[in-house]
């Protein structure tokens, strides 16, 4: 037994290997993914996020906002981040808000899971405000979802096909 703990504890140190599986394996899986992105080469990764948040006063409707766009790896930390467009409603319908954009980062490490997120106008954070963070919970592998007060967020990740470089085989 101490023989094969030494082997799989050297197989640790020296292999070169890709992030552990995390509790959201599509985030590790689009993380690694586009680790991969070189000069001539790009291993997109499209970036889905939610942000729905409640009001209990009476005649008004909830503000949902849609926000899409690509995001990218940071090494050497386990996190993807970009700045995704909004879609969000008003007055019954979902209009795009091209002023209004979130900025994101997504940790989906088994130990230090977070979802950052910034609403910013124009590029600015709206009211100066820093990055709201919550605590996920990882939904069937594919999706964090985290509370904020009266806010609920989730975000999942696709994995796109290359873009430049020859093809994929």
């Amino acid at each position: 037994m101490k023989t094969y703990l030494a082997v799989i504890g050297a197989l640790a140190v020296l292999c070169p290997r890709p992030i552990e599986a995390a509790p959201c394996q599509e985030f590790t899986d689009a993380l690694n993914w586009n680790k991969q992105s070189n000069g001539t080469t790009t291993y997109p990764v499209a970036a889905y996020f939610t942000k729905h948040f409640g009001s209990s006063a009476t005649n008004t409707q909830d503000a949902v906002h849609y926000a899409f766009g690509y995001v990218v790896a940071n090494p050497p930390l386990p996190v993807l981040s970009g700045t995704l467009a909004v879609v969000k409603n008003k007055d019954g319908s979902m209009i795009a808000d091209p002023a209004l954009t979130y900025y994101v980062e997504i940790a989906s490490d088994s130990q230090a899971a977070q979802i950052s997120y910034q609403e910013r106008l124009n590029g600015k954070p709206v009211g100066g405000m820093p990055p709201t963070v919550v605590k996920p919970t990882c939904v069937d592998k594919v999706l964090l979802t985290g509370v904020n007060g009266s806010e609920v967020v989730t975000v999942g990740v696709a994995r796109q096909p290359t873009a430049g470089g020859p093809p994929v085989r």
